[in-house]
Formats: C-alpha cells, sequence, structure tokens
C-alpha cells in the first residue's frame, strides 16, 4: 500500500504472504516482472532509481511592500509619503498578479511602543491607489506615532482575482469605471466616514418565512458579494411591515378574503382580492404558539396570505393566522 499499488495488486501479494516492501525486495525482478506489471516501477520510484514528475503546492504569498528608517520618524508628512509610496508599489504588485484586495492593513513599529495596525476593508476587490489612499490617510492621521515609527509595512489580505481592463488611450475623458466600480468607492467612503456599522446592505436567507428572508450586514462584508437565496418566492410587496400590523377585517366567506379592513383607524373596502397562499410556521416553533404579543402570535402560527385592492387601487397584502383568526397587514405595493 505504501508503494501506492492498485488494490487488486495489494491483494494478490497478500495471498501470497507478501506485506512488506522488504519482501519485494528480497524477490527477482523477472518473478515480479511476469507476474505484475506496475510493481517494478513504483519499487524504482520509491528507491529513487526511476523518473517521477512531481506537481508541487504552491501557496500564494501575501502582497506586502515595507520601508525602513534611518531612526525613528515622527514628522506626519514624512509618514504619509512614506505610506502612499508604498502603496503605490502594492498596487503594483497587485496589477502584476491580477488580483485585487479586499482588505488593506497598515502596521506600524515605534521605537519605544508595540507596533499599531490599522485595516480598511472595501466593499469590493480593488488595487486603484488613488481609492484606497483617500481611505487609509485617516487611520494614519490618528495613529499614536510615540516617540518615532522605524517601520512601515503595508500589505493586501484577503485578495481575489480581479483580472485587466482595457482601457482608452487617445481620449481627453477620464478614465471610465463600471458602475460596480464607482458603488463601491462611494461605499467604502461612506464606511470610512461613518464606521463599519454604519453602512449596511441587505442579505437575502433561504427560508420561507417573509420577514425572516434577508438579514442587514455590513456593505463591507470581506466574504463575498450578497448571497442569493435559494428559496424562490413569488410577488412580494416592495413594502413590507415590520412587525405586521394587527388589523380588524371582516370576511363574508369562511377562510376566505376579507370584505372589509379597518387599520389605523381608516376603514375601507376590499374591491379585489388574489389568494389564498398558505405559509405554515416553522416546526420547531409548534411548542412556541402561546405568546403575548401581536408579532409573537402571527410568527407562531400557519398563515393564509391574501393580495387585496381597495376601492382608490392600492393593493395590500394581509394574512390570517389559523389558529386564532386573527388579521395582519403586512405590506403594500408602492
Amino acid at each position: 500500500e505504501s508503494l501506492r499499488l492498485e488494490t487488486v495488486t495489494c491483494k494478490a501479494l497478500h495471498e501470497v504472504g507478501i506485506t512488506h516492501v522488504t519482501h519485494l525486495m528480497a524477490m527477482e525482478r523477472k518473478e515480479l516482472a511476469e507476474r505484475f506489471d506496475d510493481v517494478l516501477l513504483r519499487l524504482d520510484q520509491a528507491l529513487g532509481e526511476a523518473f517521477e514528475m512531481i506537481h508541487p503546492v504552491s501557496f500564494e504569498t501575501v502582497p506586502r511592500v515595507e520601508q525602513a528608517f534611518a531612526g525613528p520618524v515622527k514628522q506626519l508628512e514624512v509618514i504619509q509619503k512614506a505610506t502612499r509610496h508604498l502603496l503605490v508599489e502594492l498596487c503594483q504588485c497587485l496589477e502584476r498578479r491580477q488580483v485585487g484586495a479586499r482588505r488593506i492593513i497598515w502596521r506600524a513599529e515605534r521605537s519605544d511602543l508595540p507596533a499599531v495596525q490599522e485595516t480598511c476593508s472595501l466593499s469590493r476587490p480593488s488595487r486603484n491607489a488613488g481609492h484606497l489612499w483617500s481611505l487609509l490617510v485617516p487611520h494614519v492621521e490618528r495613529s499614536n506615532m510615540g516617540f518615532g515609527i522605524e517601520r512601515i509595512v503595508l500589505s493586501a489580505w484577503p485578495f481575489v482575482p480581479l483580472p485587466l481592463r482595457q482601457d482608452e488611450v487617445w481620449t481627453t475623458k477620464a478614465p471610465a469605471f463600471s458602475p460596480g466600480e464607482e458603488l463601491g468607492q462611494l461605499i467604502d467612503t461612506l464606511t470610512a466616514r461613518l464606521g463599519r456599522g454604519g453602512v449596511v446592505r441587505a442579505e437575502s436567507v433561504a427560508t420561507h418565512i417573509p420577514e425572516q428572508a434577508f438579514r442587514m450586514i455590513t456593505a463591507t462584508n470581506a466574504t463575498g458579494g450578497a448571497g442569493e437565496s435559494e428559496v424562490s418566492l413569488p410577488d412580494r410587496p416592495s413594502l413590507l411591515f415590520l412587525p405586521p400590523h394587527p388589523v380588524r377585517a371582516v370576511s363574508l366567506v369562511v377562510e376566505g378574503p376579507p370584505s372589509q379592513i379597518t387599520w389605523n383607524r381608516r376603514t375601507f373596502r376590499v374591491v379585489a382580492a388574489i389568494g389564498p397562499e398558505r405559509i405554515g410556521a416553522k416546526w420547531w416553533q409548534e411548542k412556541k404558539r402561546e405568546r403575548s404579543n401581536a408579532m409573537g402570535a402571527a410568527e407562531s402560527g400557519t398563515r393564509d396570505y391574501f393580495q387585496v385592492a381597495d376601492e382608490a387601487g392600492q393593493w395590500w397584502w394581509v394574512f390570517r393566522v389559523l389558529e386564532t383568526g386573527q388579521w395582519f397587514m403586512h405590506g403594500r405595493w408602492v
């Protein structure tokens, strides 16, 4: 087995009492060649007597540049100039690899204190030195330099493939940016000013419960783009009320759509209805149906949804909880 022989060959060798490599080496090569085709080749490869192509695993090194000073430096202008020069070198390294950075790490080794490290996360991969500098410079300016900085290290991790893009040569216009790149730069700039929790985006979640079909995450989440839900949902209102609002409804047909709805001290007549669409509760919540608040009552039961239109032509999304008979307003189309 250690010689990487076929299973059939190993089984045949075991049957005749050959269980170790030393047993094979003690046998005549002519006898082995007559009975087993691949044993001699594997044996020679193990002993270094036969050529074998090896494909080594190459590990990606982290793009990294650094600059050491002759002595501790406290002047902010010098630190900024050195950092910007390193940033240009780092972007050139990223371009040679055809990758873009999702996070830039700036590390300054101080003479009297432990090293200080600042991180800039990006919403989209980038190797635009100007954009990266606009995000990094506030971190550099507010860093405590102590009695001086002796070394600056700039690295990009993680990084993802970012192929080269054809630019126009004979033009006087500014280089064109893709809409995604412009949006990414805007998100990065707002995040740098408002903080990581100040800019969020919606990410879809694979669930049949409407109000749980998304979650809010930071826009500069380095794990990737927005996830796509595996649940294919039908038409949903453009405005969803969270939590669903309790309403009073009158229904002329048992388990049918409402004919009149009273909500926020306003009563309107239903002139058209589509449904029902039944959405069941999560099976593990069957034992948690005794809740006192409205959201709990709506969450724990089985729902029958209806799309209803009022006299003004406005479409609403309402549902009835089968276990309690209570009606809720969940959204509307705008």
